[in-house]
């Protein structure tokens, strides 16, 4: 029991350092680096998902504190502990992934505005792509509609 709960929680704690390095590629705006943790983070999900299965092979659907009360005071003192440590390291974990979502909608609102300034530019200045893909200056923007079918 001890063994899958430390297995866990050394997959948790890998987890965090993922995600703590993940807040400051955000920050930082490093896409590349940010793409290598999306694929380490998925890669150690499928760690904890087989960890996951490992428990319910073991433990069948019983909770942490029902195998508590079956295992002398001294081993289930050590389990206890273990399991608040899990408890702990889930709620750390929940906190920087609602950080790192926060990090997330900011850069795709702020790149959504970027993108509203520019064509907003485009349109004033008149610059437009013509049909050979040559940029073309004209007064404001022309669309038209393709009525055949």
């Amino acid at each position: 029991m001890e063994t899958l709960l430390e297995e866990q929680e050394a997959l948790l704690d890998r987890l965090v350092v993922l995600l703590e390095e993940e807040r400051d590629v955000l920050i930082h705006e490093d896409g590349n680096r940010l793409r290598e943790l999306v694929a380490l983070k998925e890669n150690l999900q499928a760690d904890l998902e087989r960890s996951e299965v490992k428990r319910k092979e073991s433990w069948g659907e019983a909770t942490l504190m029902q195998m508590v009360s079956r295992l002398n005071e001294e081993r289930a003192k050590r389990l206890q502990h273990m399991g608040e440590s899990v408890k702990e390291r889930i709620k750390e974990i929940k906190a920087l992934q609602e950080i790192n979502m926060m990090l997330t909608r900011q850069s795709a609102d702020y790149s959504q505005r970027l993108m509203d300034i520019l064509q907003q530019t485009l349109r004033k200045s008149g610059i437009t792509y013509g049909k050979k893909g040559a940029v073309e200056t004209g007064q404001g923007v022309t669309a038209s509609m393709d009525r055949s079918v």
